[in-house]
C-alpha cells in the first residue's frame, strides 16, 4: 500500500502526495488554507480563509464557499462525514 497525504497553506495552495510526488493546486481567488482531510479512500478535504471548501474526487478538485467565516480545523470519518471548525 502506498501512502498518499495532503497538506495546504498560504496563497491558496494545496498539495497531493501520492507517495513518490506531490502535485499543486493554486485555487483562481488564492485562499489561504488552515487545514486539511484525507480519507483511506484517497478522497480529501481542505478549509481556509473566507469559508472555501476544496475537495478532491475522481474528477480532481473543487472549490465551494461555505459561508464567510474562516475555517481552521477539520476532521473525518469517511469521505462523507467531515467537520469543520468555523471561527468568526
Amino acid at each position: 500500500m502506498v501512502a498518499q497525504g495532503v497538506a495546504v497553506g498560504q496563497g491558496g495552495v494545496i498539495l497531493h502526495g501520492d507517495g513518490t510526488s506531490w502535485t499543486s493546486l493554486y485555487p483562481e481567488d488564492g485562499d489561504t488554507f488552515t487545514a486539511a482531510w484525507m480519507g483511506e479512500d484517497g478522497a480529501a478535504w481542505a478549509v481556509g480563509e473566507r469559508g472555501a471548501v476544496c475537495r478532491r474526487g475522481p474528477a480532481g478538485w473543487v472549490l465551494a464557499r461555505l459561508g464567510d467565516g474562516d475555517l481552521h480545523g477539520l476532521w473525518g470519518r469517511s469521505a462523507t462525514e467531515i467537520w469543520a471548525c468555523l471561527l468568526y
